[in-house]
């Protein structure tokens, strides 16, 4: 019959594949194939049948004798020698059907047929190509292996089977290369081919832990037993075989060998020179005299060598090739190199790299590596076009990596010697003058290239919409940071010099005494020397007020104070800024960049929160610069300084009050400025800020939406955090006078209701929502009672607002985002109990005008969609979601009843429940695809169950069957914190249902179909899916909680193949259930709890006696002191 069909296929296609199919589907079908392959001559019939047993011996192999498949095997394996003419196919279907841990065999056969003709070898490393292609992967399984038998097949292969296939391999490379390699011959360069891919793929192994529960979802609680895999990580099995130098040797022959022409052998011998130099774990572990695993450094250093020899010899190599301009057809190479350079750095510890001698001069090779990547192509129209730069790109974080290290084992020895201890691993002085010397080439040249760059970004005109170039060349500009302060004083001084000549050109070109043709070359250089000297000269903000960086600190304390090359970098280009902050109606604007100024800006917020009002010291006082603290100190130039910066705020505000970017920069330094207390006290003293506050309040018409918010909040901070009781009122009321003026100036126009639908009256009541936004989101424990009072009394007007744009959906948005920002950023303990009533009846309002406005209308939903008509949702969710937080979070259920029982006059109970009956029909299956919409979903569904699962029961079923859904759709979500919260409310729910106590006379049958559901879906996700490690704790306890709920779930399975893989899942929770009962931190009736589940699992499907585990109960409960 299957040979019949493969005659008709052309024919009567359908027909075929149907019988076809039937064929494979059939029971006992082994030997038939057989029978099939052994007899037919028709390649056609073969390549069906094979396909057929390649199925069946993964679907069928444990229905049948061991000893049957281990026969079906060397059967296999003579018909693919038997058959080389058919060589492909047969072998590659024989690797399927035998990927599983009983391979010895096969090695050995292999090992002894290493003199064998040449296709015969090419079978056997197919084979172990097939069966390294199954093993290699942690998340999926070619052949169809369930996902606990993949892990554990693959356990037992790498330990017992994957170093001999390396070997084999190796052996076999070795013999060609000794016979001779002919690369214009098809069959070696294939065979060749076939043997770099087996190493590839064994050098890039990502080994298992011995520790490691392969069973996925393994019940354990503790965190290090997670699987972690490491890829160049090699057991110390491994040692005599891979870190031998004629090992390195082979591959680097090769490499030199194998033509360009035949660009993807190189490629994978690349990629093994690359998994060589990041080689480490216990590979290179010892045993000292104790019988002690230690790390042995002497062995790694001659690895490392040994690499470095190598690899210094390819650099030399490349760079005398390519002297001047790389080729793109040599970029490949050249990310070789500089990947193996990479991942040296980053594997080993630099008191094994310092101490090898091959270093340095591995090192100085490097920098004039990356000093020929920069110029390469300078001066060409497309800069990127060689690839080259790229690849400089990576050394210079190279440099940086070392120097960090550097640095960290500077700080290592530090504290050694303070505690007495004295090590010197490598001359530590000598490696830094080196790199100091290599340091500001690098920098120089980096500079250099970047500014020869800007005169070709400048000349494309389509660089109007991309992203901006500190966010592009962030690790860039942070990594050359840190290299140029290797060397600050000649980094700092070129700086300085470029920055003076391309200013003065700037001054001389707006004075009419030069050409305009090449300003806007000078003002992108001026751009770019600013990001250099912003990084230079400080640390990111990572929280905390940065530093200055120590290197800088220590060139300004040592300099004379009239030369400190630091106070000179900062002033001129706070100067920069003067110059190019012209006057609105001069002729000089039309010369000006709204870049150069939004990054000059950038500059002045980086540089003020390390040296603004700076004391001019670090590490206790120990080191000082007396210079720093005289010219931008609090006591000295800091409020000159200040000042100035304001004038230049307000000066750019009026010339770039269309330039969104650019003003949100200013809010940024606003925003930096109200976060020091020192600066946040001076501006409120002084004029120039009390005047820039007013230009604010009375320009906001003038500025972009966007702005309104950020720049409302940030003064708002600023004001309510005022030391003095009259400066703070006296702030606060001229600002909130200013909102206030501009809410009334809407809704009490004599026109309104005749103009409100018109253009400018909406675009005018939004922004004033956004304002009123802004002012909310400054609130905080200090100032929440002033700011609630001053938006409450406007409750009403908001509300009525929305009513009336009930058909302009932007307008809705912007009312709900007030309230939802105000209940979030509101501290509720200073509110009185009158005001939380004020609160709550407003909600209820809004949330009644958002059900009257959303009758009748429809949503449609694509894919493609943005979120953001999903706002108002969005808000509804929130504010639901952060109203149940505020008055129950971190209580206990008891106290959360005690406070529900003390109800006012407006309950947040029904506030919240009318709310989800509002929102929750309005939100579809569709709609959770978005992000944003599912977390916040998510986030109100935890929120209900965890703080009112009592009031589950009066929800309409339909309602309550879209809420426990919305928990089963968050398991499966790929946020973390959505999958985390939903387990996190499927726990509280199991257990309420579970606590009669907490339930009294109250039925909870509503719930156990929702449970059961729960409860499959959590078995399921734990034994056959693959998710988030980090979930396991949260999906863990909702496991044990839904087991306790609903225990005859567990007895009464009904599907015989999820029972059998349950059976099998839960024999490795019984080995596991020692490490569990161990876990002092949790509550002793939720442990007895846990124990009471596991023996319900148990005793359902072992049949074993509840008294079998009473001892472990009696652990975990605390009866027994063991």
């Amino acid at each position: 019959m299957l040979n019949e069909n493969c005659y008709q296929f052309e024919g009567n296609r359908k027909q075929a594949e149907k019988i076809i199919t039937t064929f494979r589907a059939s029971p006992n079908v082994l030997p038939a194939c057989k029978y099939i392959i052994e007899n037919t001559q028709r390649d056609e019939v073969t390549f069906q049948a094979v396909v057929a047993l390649k199925e069946v011996a993964a679907r069928e192999y444990a229905l049948h004798p061991r000893a049957e498949m281990h026969a079906l095997r060397d059967w296999l394996l003579e018909v693919a020698i038997s058959r080389l003419d058919q060589l492909s196919a047969l072998s590659e279907d024989f690797g399927d059907a035998t990927r599983h841990p009983m391979s010895g065999y096969m090695v050995k056969s292999e090992h002894d047929q290493l003199n064998l003709c040449l296709m015969k070898r090419q079978v056997a490393l197919l084979t172990f190509s097939a069966l390294l292609d199954e093993f290699s992967s942690n998340r999926a399984s070619a052949v169809g292996l369930p996902y606990n038998f993949h892990v554990k097949s693959r356990k037992t292969f790498e330990d017992g089977e994957l170093r001999p296939v390396f070997q084999i391999v190796v052996q076999i490379l070795q013999h060609l290369m000794h016979a001779g390699i002919n690369m214009e011959n098809a069959a070696d360069l294939e065979l060749l081919g076939i043997c770099m891919n087996i190493m590839q793929q064994s050098l890039s192994w990502e080994f298992v832990s011995a520790d490691d529960n392969p069973l996925l979802g393994s019940f354990e609680t503790t965190m290090d037993n997670r699987r972690v895999r490491q890829v160049g990580r090699f057991p110390a099995s491994w040692r005599d075989f891979i870190i031998r130098p004629e090992i390195i040797d082979m591959f680097f022959q090769l490499y030199n060998m194998i033509p360009a022409k035949n660009s993807g052998l190189a490629d994978t011998v690349r990629q093994c020179l690359t998994q060589l130099a990041g080689v480490h774990g216990p590979v290179f572990h010892a045993t000292d005299a104790m019988g002690r695993i230690i790390k042995d450094d002497s062995v790694q250093r001659e690895y490392v060598a040994h690499l470095l020899r190598n690899i210094l010899k390819l650099i030399e190599k490349f760079v005398l090739e390519h002297p001047s301009n790389i080729s793109f057809e040599y970029s490949e190479e050249l990310t070789c190199i500089t990947t193996m350079s990479t991942k040296i750095i980053q594997t080993y510890r630099l008191r094994v790299l310092a101490a090898v001698p091959e270093l340095l001069p591995f090192l100085n090779e490097l920098g004039k590596l990356n000093i020929a990547c920069y110029q390469s192509g300078t001066g060409d129209g497309d800069f990127y076009e060689t690839g080259a730069h790229e690849e400089g790109d990576e050394l210079l974080d190279l440099w940086a990596r070392l120097v960090e290290q550097i640095e960290e084992y500077t700080e290592e020895q530090n504290a050694l010697r303070s505690t007495g201890v004295h090590t010197q691993d490598f001359d530590l002085p000598g490696l830094m003058k080196f790199l100091t010397m290599v340091a500001f080439h690098v920098f120089e040249t980096y500079v250099d290239m970047r500014l020869e760059a800007a005169k070709h970004s400048v000349d494309d005109d389509s660089d109007g919409d991309e992203i901006k170039d500190d966010y592009m060349y962030e690790e860039q500009l942070i990594a050359i940071g840190i290299i140029a302060r290797l060397d600050s004083a000649k980094c700092l001084n070129k700086l300085q010099l470029l920055i003076s000549d391309r200013v003065g050109r700037i001054r001389e070109t707006f004075a009419g005494r030069e050409s305009q043709d090449g300003l806007p070359y000078v003002l992108d250089h001026v751009h770019w020397l600013a990001l250099f000297s912003g990084h230079v000269l400080a640390h990111p903000s990572r929280g905390e007020v940065p530093e200055v960086p120590r290197a800088i600190l220590a060139l300004s304390a040592q300099t004379p104070e009239n030369n400190d090359p630091v106070v000179l970098l900062s002033t001129s280009l706070l100067n920069a800024l003067e110059v190019v902050s012209v006057e609105a109606d001069s002729p000089q604007f039309a010369m000006c960049s709204p870049l150069l100024t939004e990054t000059l800006l950038w500059f002045v917020e980086r540089w003020s929160e390390t040296y603004l009002f700076i004391d001019g010291s670090i590490n206790g006082g120990k080191l000082k610069s007396a210079s720093l603290s005289h010219a931008f100190g609090a006591e000295s130039g800091g409020p000159h300084i200040l000042d100035f910066i304001l004038r230049m705020i307000q000066k750019n505000f009026i010339l770039w009050h269309g330039q969104e970017d650019l003003l949100m920069q200013i809010v940024n330094i606003l925003s930096t400025f109200s976060k020091s207390a020192g600066i946040r006290n001076a501006l409120l003293i002084s004029e120039t800020f009390e005047s820039l506050i007013g230009f604010f309040l009375e320009n906001l018409s003038r500025l972009p939406a966007a702005v309104h918010s950020p720049l409302i909040e940030n003064i708002a901070l600023i004001a309510t955090h005022a030391s003095s009781p009259e400066i703070r009122r006296h702030y606060f009321t001229r600002l909130t006078d200013a909102i206030e003026r501009r809410l009334l100036s809407v809704i009490q126009h004599p026109n309104f209701s005749q103009k409100y639908q018109g253009p400018e009256t909406i675009e005018h009541v939004i922004s004033t929502m956004e304002v009123y936004s802004g002012l909310v989101l400054a609130a905080d424990e200090t100032n929440t009672k002033e700011i609630f009072a001053s938006v409450s009394k406007y409750f009403d007007a908001f509300i009525q607002l929305m009513e009336l744009y009930r058909n302009h959906t932007e307008v809705e948005k912007y009312v709900l985002q007030v309230f939802a920002n105000l209940i979030r950023c509101q501290s509720f303990e200073e509110l009185t109990d009158a005001d939380c009533q004020k609160l709550y009846a407003a909600v209820l309002s809004l949330l009644k005008t958002y059900a009257k406005n959303t009758i009748g209308r429809t949503r449609v939903v694509a894919i493609n969609e943005d979120s953001e008509l999903f706002d108002d949702l969005s808000c509804i969710l929130e504010i639901l979601a952060q109203l149940m937080a505020s008055q129950y979070e971190g209580m206990t259920w008891n106290d959360i009843l005690l406070k529900r029982s003390a109800k006012g006059a407006v309950d947040v109970a029904d506030v919240i429940f009318y709310g989800v009956n509002t929102v929750t029909p309005l939100i579809s299956d569709q709609m959770l695809q978005f992000p944003e919409l599912c977390k916040d979903y998510i986030s109100l569904v935890s929120n209900l169950v965890r703080y009112f699962p009592d009031k589950l029961s009066v929800l309409p079923p339909a309602l309550l069957a879209n809420l426990v859904r919305a928990l089963e759709f968050g398991m499966h979500n790929a946020m973390t914190e959505v999958a985390r919260g939903a387990f996190e409310a499927i726990t509280t729910l199991a257990l309420y249902a579970w606590d009669e106590s907490a339930h009294p006379g109250l039925s909870i049958e509503f719930l156990h179909s929702h449970l059961d559901r729960l409860l499959h879906k959590t078995f399921e996700m734990f034994l056959f899916l693959e998710f988030d490690s980090g979930l396991m704790d949260s999906a863990g306890e909702a496991l044990f909680a839904l087991v306790l709920a609903r225990p005859r779930v567990v007895t009464q399975q009904s599907q015989p193949a999820f029972a059998q893989r349950l059976n099998t899942a839960l024999l490795g929770l019984h080995e596991s259930i020692a490490r569990t009962m161990q876990t002092p931190d949790t509550a002793d009736r939720l442990r007895a709890a846990r124990a009471e589940g596991l023996v319900t699992v148990f005793d359902a499907m072992y049949c074993w006696p509840l008294s079998h585990f009473t001892c472990n109960v009696d652990i975990l409960s605390g009866k027994d002191s063991r």
